[in-house]
């Protein structure tokens, strides 16, 4: 019994860790644009919370160099939560309040029981949100809101994707040594 429990946990584990905030790229032939993307951003605090929200992003760079970027939530609400029309993201990142409206989905395939809406943004959106010291996302429904807040690992997750998106330099170590 006690080895059912350790390969039950081990398997769970496993399957939880595959999606946590990394980056991944391909070629979008539909759009003829190269797609890099920052998934599995989880901003649920709680294994049990019924709100489930990632936040994420996306960078579409086509084959003239034009970038196009993007937040995209996935998003499991409660039954009766419907997304509120016009401006339904709202960011508050260092006391700075940005808010976004939705557009219709690039091409992605969205995962089951997500629903997964797509925000257009400048690219210093995704550097403030690499560099904030604190924080917080809300989703607007109809007649409900969803709160949650960014974890220094959210944080980083941006970091990592405006880096990847030449959003923010490299810093190399100095090679003198001094």
């Amino acid at each position: 019994m006690k080895n059912i429990l350790i390969v039950a946990c081990v398997v769970l584990l496993c399957g939880c860790a595959g999606r946590l905030g990394r980056n991944v790229s391909n070629h979008d032939k539909v759009e003829t644009a190269q797609v890099d993307q920052l998934i599995g951003n989880n901003l649920t605090r709680t294994p049990f919370d019924q709100r489930v929200v990632y936040l994420n992003a996306r960078c579409e760079t086509k084959p003239g160099g034009e970038k196009k970027f993007y937040l995209f939530t996935e998003v499991i609400a409660p039954a009766d939560f419907t997304l509120q029309p016009g401006e339904s993201l709202v960011l508050n990142l260092d006391d700075e309040v940005l808010t976004f409206s939705s557009t219709n989905s690039p091409s992605f395939n969205g995962r089951k029981r997500f629903v997964t809406t797509f925000y257009p943004v400048q690219p210093d959106v995704l550097i403030k949100l690499a560099k904030t010291m604190e924080g917080r996302v809300r989703i607007k429904g109809a007649n409900a809101i969803i709160d949650k807040k960014l974890s220094l690992r959210n944080i980083m997750h941006f970091w990592d994707f405006a880096e990847k998106c030449s959003l923010i330099p490299v810093i190399e170590a100095d090679k003198t040594g001094g």
